[in-house]
Order: C-alpha cells, then sequence, then structure tokens
C-alpha cells in the first residue's frame, strides 16, 4: 500500500510501528504527519522550540491535547499514576527527548529533573491549563485497549 505524504523533504523521524525511517515535512502546529509507509500518525518536534517552553502557545497545546489521541508508545512514558499525581501528561516523543505538558504556573525544576533521570532523556516543558490537563489525562489512559496493553485487565 503506498501511502501519500506531503513532501519527500523534511524532518527525521522513526516510525514504532513499521519501524521504518522517514523524512516527512509535518503540519506545524502541532507537528504531525502521516508515515508514508504505514499511514500511522507521527509526532515530530518543531525545530523552532530550541528548548524555549514559549514556542508552542498555551492555546495550541490545549488544541494539541483536545484534538488528538496521544499515542501508546508516548502515554507509556509517563504511568498514569505519575501522570495524575503531578498534573502532567507526555504529548511526544522524540529521540532524545520527551514533550510533557504541565500546568500553567509553577513546576518543579526538580519534578523535571527525576523525569529526565528516571526516562533517561531530556524533557520539553509546555504549558497547560491544569482542566485541560486533567481531560487529556481522562481520554487517553482511560482509552478501552489502555489497560490491557500494560498487561493490566
Amino acid at each position: 500500500m503506498e501511502i501519500s505524504s506531503r513532501t519527500p523533504e523534511g524532518d527525521d523521524n522513526r516510525c514504532p510501528i513499521c519501524d521504518k525511517p522517514v523524512v516527512i515535512a509535518p503540519s506545524r502546529p502541532p507537528g504531525d504527519a502521516p508515515c508514508p509507509h504505514c499511514g500511522y500518525l507521527l509526532w515530530f518536534w518543531n525545530s523552532d522550540l530550541d528548548g524555549s517552553e514559549e514556542a508552542l502557545t498555551e492555546r495550541e497545546v490545549a488544541s494539541m491535547l483536545k484534538n488528538r489521541r496521544i499515542p501508546m508508545e508516548v502515554l507509556e512514558t509517563i504511568p498514569e499514576s505519575v501522570a495524575r499525581e503531578n498534573t502532567i501528561i507526555p504529548i511526544a516523543r522524540g529521540a532524545k527527548e520527551l514533550c510533557i505538558a504541565v500546568p500553567q504556573g509553577a513546576f518543579a525544576e526538580e519534578t523535571k529533573q527525576k523525569l529526565e533521570f528516571i526516562l533517561d532523556c531530556g524533557v520539553r516543558v509546555v504549558r497547560a491549563k491544569a482542566r485541560v490537563i486533567h481531560e487529556a489525562i481522562e481520554r487517553n489512559y482511560a482509552a478501552p485497549n489502555w489497560h490491557r496493553s500494560c498487561g493490566q485487565e
């Protein structure tokens, strides 16, 4: 099956489903595109972020959380209990970095450092309203196949 892609140029990524490398220009925001080999929705990092929390607006993050299902391989990086306890949710994963949405206001640098240590990768923080994060946690972690995929019934 030949899945159409936006362009042959673009950002490097690897499909977690078919494990084939892809180079494609994703939409901006939110930074997604279909795998040209199998059609799976891939997430890309916005090269404009450059470590800045402010590169994605709160509105863009809210749109991502409300309108997109977070891929299972991204959700699995942070257990549901940790997401609920800290009001955080992973939204995208790159080769060396995990992007998480956290509430407006104070987010402890210590929590970010703990996550980086435990996950052995960088953590990029983007802001969203706590209510939007709670809704995303409910919608994504409560998906019908979530518990079965983690070996729980």
